[in-house]
């Protein structure tokens, strides 16, 4: 090695060379090796890191966040989605034969469907940071299609009970009394009101005009503020309904906290983590656990009273074709034909987001009759519940846009996630052994050599070592420097330098 400026280089021990080169070379690898520890160490960790905290739940809730402009925000303003519904109306077809007495029961015919496409929307959709809400105004409009109906509703005609007069009578005989009831005999055979009568299938869906309706809009206009009675125009009406869901509360996120400003709603469903929520055999029965406890007027098993949403009259919704019904309503009617199996309800949901992906919903809305002594006319129907007409509300699927991104959270994500996870892991963990094993047994290391039997050299050889050897003392070399620039080039010379096996002298 250089000991200092006209020193004599001093023999490695033992007459062992190593190059300068080789020196360099072990200490970058060193370095090296201790870099990929480190990062082997780092890649291990954040694979195991990603594996806890699930990357992937991480952009779900990132994406589906309520912000003006973002996806979701889009389609709770505007949804997608493709909505449909079908009516399937009632034609009573003996009711002659039955005023008469002839036929004790009465039969119906089954006519539709007519099909309608529901555009549902939120308009006004605000989002409340700080209340941790959203407050929207829905609206509902409806598309009449009538290729894929069985005929335009206008060109279709059907006999029906008369639901102005069934309702009003049934709504009398439920709260006034005798006399009262007497009097409204009188002034409905007056007006020449009948208790069937014919009609389009229009007129039955979007309103006809009937003398008690007109009169009772007349006289009482704060509670029938309409003159015309249709099943779809009461239902499908023009309100200005206001809602506001929650989207603060992670474990109440997207329920409805009020609607018209009235807290929530009275049943809000399920709470099991089902993929498909389907009705109940049961639902419409008033012993249920979700049915409003009754103590007045109550229907048979099977009906649901609505009456309090539709003007107080009685309306009551059913399974289709009386499915799941009390058995004795089904003996007052021909031509029903109650299949379980074809007339379900369900709801399909993907339970981690809880989003929709199909809606079969199948009703059926009737009108309850009671009566009163004072008041006869709806004597022939008494305590029957006389069927109306049908729908089927349906949603094959969900938009494209959904599916995608559904098939991009659950089907592609996972796997390459896990991928990258376990290949950040197995090239972390193999880095870090391969680096903590070039730590402890490096690739370099310094070789004694072995001492070799001296040979005569030839004479340039001898005049090369003899330079070597007097090379401290040539005045040749200006300075310390260059004497240690020319030491540091003979020490790099390597052991496969087999002709000059020594050029270091002795001290």
């Amino acid at each position: 090695m250089v000991v200092g400026a006209k020193k004599t280089l001093q023999q490695v021990p033992s007459k062992g060379r190593i190059s300068i080169m080789k020196i360099q070379n072990f200490t970058v690898q060193k370095k090296q090796s201790v870099f990929k520890v480190v990062y082997g160490t780092l890649l291990a960790i954040l694979a195991l890191i990603s594996v806890i905290i699930d990357p992937v739940k991480i952009f779900t809730n990132w994406y589906l966040d309520i912000q003006e402009g973002k996806f979701i925000f889009s389609m709770w303003e505007n949804p997608t989605y493709q909505l449909f519904s079908e009516v399937y109306v009632f034609n009573y077809t003996n009711v002659n034969q039955y005023l008469r007495g002839t036929d004790k029961t009465l039969k119906l015919q089954e006519i539709g469907p007519f099909r309608f496409q529901e555009f549902r929307t939120n308009r006004n959709l605000t989002v409340d940071r700080e209340a941790g809400v959203m407050r929207m105004r829905p609206n509902i409009d409806l598309q009449f299609l009538q290729h894929e109906s069985i005929a335009h509703y206008k060109d279709v005609h059907v006999t029906m009970p008369n639901i102005a007069l069934v309702a009003i009578s049934t709504l009398m005989a439920d709260r006034l009394g005798y006399f009262a009831n007497a009097g409204a005999y009188y002034s409905i055979a007056a007006l020449g009101s009948t208790l069937f009568r014919n009609m389009t299938a229009e007129e039955l869906l979007w309103g006809y005009s009937d003398p008690i309706v007109s009169i009772a809009n007349k006289l009482l206009p704060g509670w029938i503020d309409f003159e015309k009675i249709g099943i779809l125009d009461r239902f499908y009406a023009k309100r200005p309904d206001t809602a506001e869901v929650e989207i603060g509360d992670e474990s109440r996120k997207f329920s409805l906290n009020s609607w018209n400003e009235s807290p929530g709603l009275a049943e809000q469903g399920y709470t099991d983590l089902n993929t498909r929520f389907q009705l109940q055999e049961s639902a419409f029965n008033k012993t249920s656990e979700y049915a409003c406890k009754c103590t007045k007027n109550c229907l048979p098993d099977g009906f649901v009273d609505v009456s309090n949403c539709y003007y107080g009259f009685p309306i009551a919704l059913s399974k289709p074709h009386y499915v799941d019904v009390d058995a004795q309503q089904q003996t007052y009617f021909d031509g029903m034909n109650p299949e379980p199996e074809k007339y379900y309800s369900q709801l399909d949901v993907e339970p981690t987001v809880g989003v929709p992906l199909a809606l079969s919903i199948n009703v059926q809305i009737n009108v309850a009759v009671r009566t009163s002594p004072g008041n006869p006319i709806t004597k022939p129907v008494k305590d029957k519940v006389l069927p109306i007409m049908r729908i089927s509300l349906f949603c094959k699927e969900a938009p494209p846009e959904v599916i995608q991104l559904l098939r991009l959270r659950f089907v592609i994500a996972p796997p390459v996630v896990l991928t990258v996870q376990i290949l950040l892991f197995i090239i972390g963990t193999f880095f870090a052994i391969q680096g903590a094993y070039r730590i402890w047994k490096p690739t370099y290391k310094i070789i004694q050599q072995q001492e070799k039997p001296k040979v005569r050299r030839k004479s340039t050889e001898r005049r090369r070592s003899s330079i070597i050897l007097n090379m401290s003392d040539n005045s040749g070399f200006k300075d310390d420097d260059d004497l240690a620039k020319e030491a540091v080039s003979l020490l790099a010379i390597t052991e496969e330098d087999g002709d000059l096996p020594d050029l270091l002298a002795d001290s």
